[in-house]
Parts: C-alpha cells; structure tokens; sequence
C-alpha cells in the first residue's frame, strides 16, 4: 500500500513499516482537520500522525537549524534563507551551532 498526497501529487509513504509486508491493509482513515490518519489490517489498527505535525515532529529530533551555506547547497540559492525551526539557534557553516536568527 502506498499513500499519496492528493493536493501535491507526491508520494508520502510507500510502505506502513508497523504492517507485516505479506498483510493487505483494509482499510484507511484521515482526520478531518488532518491531525493524524488510520491504516488497519486484519490483526491492527495503527495510527500516524497527520502533516499537519510532520514539521513539529522533525523540529523535536533536530538540535539547529541549518547554515546560510547549507541552506543554498541544500534547498536553493534562490530562495531566501528562513530558519526551519523556531527556536533553535543556526549552525555556523563550519556545522556546529550558533546564534538563533
């Protein structure tokens, strides 16, 4: 089972790591403010959590934000650098941590 993103047209998830591989999953159920989803099988129930809390979740795992550097190597030269996570303090471009912008 895959599960795409019906707005961007993106694949988000091309496996559910918790369903055994050789177990069909039955059934799926989305929140509808978007906070969390359902897939079920026929032994379990999992719940995931929806986009609307990928970026928090991230952010909770990361220690900085990226650099200038890594920003223009990393996202785009074009885009103007705007900190990931707010926060926490931006990397130096030598990668250790420094100043919150």
């Amino acid at each position: 089972m895959q599960l795409w993103d019906g707005v961007e047209h993106v694949l988000v998830g091309a496996r559910f790591p918790g369903h055994q591989t050789d177990t069909a999953i039955r059934a799926v159920a989305v929140a509808s403010d978007g906070s969390f989803f359902a897939t079920a099988d026929r032994s379990k129930i999992l719940v995931w959590p929806g986009p609307e809390r990928w970026a928090d979740i991230i952010c909770s795992k990361l220690v900085w934000n990226m650099s200038d550097a890594q920003w223009r190597e990393w996202v785009s030269p074009a885009i103007p650098y705007m900190a990931q996570c707010h926060g926490l303090a931006v990397a130096t471009d030598d990668g250790a941590a420094a100043t919150t912008k």
